[in-house]
């Protein structure tokens, strides 16, 4: 649909391969620039390009994996997550990539979180103590997963 002399899809589309160019070029905030476009899009087709576009895209990356893919290359891990599922459990809907990334980028921001309270903290015995945070999350909501699936 032309709304103002441009259309949504080709824009979409055109915004879905400049996110996997500039990645590929090792061009981070750009391409998190070009993700952040695509999702304030809104809705519409989230599966590949909807029109030819200037860039060959795979048709498997929503939008809103380019968008956690690239919170996750910049190091963003909670944002990665949240991007995938605002709710904080696991992607709904999501393929094994999303639900792969939103688990270990969860994991890797409780780790973040384990190394700076280490830093805090001067007696040894205490630094012995510090866990990721996100571990029960992690164990919890996947073994509900894989129970979900093997019934």
């Amino acid at each position: 649909m032309d709304v103002d002399g441009w259309n949504a899809a080709h824009v979409r589309a055109e915004l879905r391969g400049a996110v996997q160019e500039l990645t590929s070029r090792g061009l981070k905030q750009s391409a998190m620039w070009a993700a952040e476009m695509l999702a304030g899009l809104g809705s519409g087709a989230t599966t590949g390009p909807a029109t030819e576009a200037s860039f060959p895209m795979p048709a498997a990356d929503t939008d809103r994996t380019l968008l956690a893919g690239t919170y996750f290359s910049l190091g963003e891990y909670l944002r990665c997550a949240h991007a995938l599922s605002p709710n904080g459990g696991l992607p709904e809907g999501g393929d094994n990539k999303e639900i792969f990334l939103w688990g270990y980028s969860t994991y890797l921001a409780g780790e973040r979180r384990k190394e700076e309270e280490m830093c805090e903290v001067t007696d040894p015995l205490e630094r012995s103590q510090l866990v990721n945070g996100n571990l029960k999350l992690l164990r919890n909501v996947l073994t509900a997963y894989i129970a979900s699936s093997a019934a």
